[in-house]
């Protein structure tokens, strides 16, 4: 717009800025992301656990979801039977 004073901003798809500019002519590139700092593909960022440890957690895990194990092996059992019985009725 003529007469308008201050930083002009390009943008591009999305309202992504292009480019930012001072003035009439001086063209400054786009501004830049920093990357992300990256963690290295791989490694592991805490030290192997032993066999207690492990079973020390699966143990937690089954004492912190014994209502949810319990339920998914009685559905599986009812499904067991229910199709056990669909056999029997179409011999």
């Amino acid at each position: 717009e003529a007469g308008h004073r201050g930083p002009h901003v390009a943008h591009g798809l999305l309202r992504r800025v292009v480019a930012v500019w001072e003035g009439a002519g001086a063209v400054a590139s786009a501004p830049r992301r920093r990357a992300a700092p990256r963690k290295p593909v791989g490694l592991r960022t805490k030290g192997s656990k032993g066999l207690g440890e492990r079973l020390g957690a699966v143990a937690r895990f089954v004492d912190e979801h014994a209502e949810e194990i319990a339920l998914a092996v009685f559905f599986i059992a009812f499904v067991w039977f229910a199709l056990d019985w669909l056999m029997i009725i179409m011999r």
